[in-house]
């Protein structure tokens, strides 16, 4: 292929990678008022997941972890050094939370060292996969 064919290809691709996220944009707030019915039912009737047409929409529970309100950066990467959890210190918290979910599974608290330094928030969401 001659590069004119593949900036000409690559062009048209690009096009339309951007054209389908704005349809996705579109799609997800046009999805939004029907989040906000369905989480009201699961909480209102204590439910977790509903069984439809082979698919199953259900509650997805996420954990954040965030520095408490008043704390410095400084006083929170203290606080994770001394917990021995020093290679979570960085501008992302992403790790952070990736591990803080894992001891949430199990059951284990947020470490001693953490509590009143760092936070973890939840973030409820309507999610649906194949049945």
């Amino acid at each position: 292929m001659d590069i004119s064919g593949a900036l000409s290809s690559y062009i048209e691709y690009s096009n339309k990678i951007r054209d389908l996220k704005a349809e996705l944009k579109n799609v997800q707030a046009e999805m939004s008022p029907y989040e906000k019915t369905i989480m009201d039912h699961f909480e209102e009737n204590g439910i977790q997941n509903i069984k439809q047409t082979g698919v199953t929409v259900f509650i997805k529970k996420q954990l954040w972890a965030g520095k408490e309100e008043g704390i410095s950066g400084e006083e929170a990467a203290e606080s994770l050094k001394e917990a021995g959890l020093g290679e979570y210190i960085g501008p992302s918290t992403m790790g952070l939370s990736a591990y803080l979910r894992e001891l949430d599974k199990e059951g284990t608290g947020l470490p001693a060292q953490l509590i009143g330094k760092i936070k973890l928030t939840e973030k409820f969401t309507i999610s649906a996969r194949r049945s």
